[in-house]
Formats: C-alpha cells, sequence, structure tokens
C-alpha cells in the first residue's frame, strides 16, 4: 500500500513538473516569434552601444588612429541605426497590451 502511495505521489509530481513544458504559449506563433525577435534585436541594440562606447574609449586612450576610428563609429552607427528601425518595425507591428486590453 505504501508503494502505491508513493509511486502515486511519483506520478503526481512528475506531471506537476513536466505540465509548463507540454502547454501551448500564450498568443499566436506569430507573436512568439515577433517576441523573440524583438529580444533579439534589443541584445543587439545593447551591442551596438557598447561597441560604440569602446571605440570612443580605444580612440582617446590611443589605440585607434583617426582614420580607424572614423571607419569603425560610422560602421557601428549604421549597424545601430538599422536594429533600431527594425526593433520600431517590429513595435508598430505589434498590437500593445493596452489596445488589447481595450478590445476587450
Amino acid at each position: 500500500m505504501t508503494e502505491l502511495l508513493g509511486a502515486l505521489l511519483f506520478l503526481a509530481l512528475l506531471v506537476f513538473i513536466a505540465h509548463p513544458l507540454f502547454r501551448q504559449p500564450e498568443g499566436s506563433p506569430a507573436d512568439v516569434r515577433n517576441q523573440t525577435r524583438l529580444d533579439e534585436l534589443l541584445n543587439e541594440k545593447e551591442e551596438a552601444y557598447l561597441s560604440l562606447k569602446d571605440i570612443d574609449l580605444d580612440f582617446r586612450m590611443g589605440k585607434l588612429s583617426q582614420h580607424d576610428y572614423e571607419i569603425l563609429k560610422k560602421e557601428s552607427e549604421l549597424k545601430a541605426i538599422d536594429v533600431l528601425k527594425q526593433i520600431e518595425t517590429i513595435q508598430t507591428a505589434r498590437p500593445s497590451k493596452k489596445a488589447l486590453k481595450k478590445k476587450a
């Protein structure tokens, strides 16, 4: 009897732990893809900003020539601008949570 109760408790615990792995994510698959892409772009934005700071620091420390500094800075700025445009596109394409609550 004790073994049966132990086995049932084990199965209940297993189902409780595994349940989140098998439920459907909230929102449509497109929303999930957009959120994942948005997260990636936000990380890229942070990397671009850090790159700009590093380039500026290297130039001030004398590790980069004026010519190299200008080239690297321009490339990093263009990358940051591109990422910001992509972020804006995704954010304007999907409705905000406030707008969804107003509809409901």
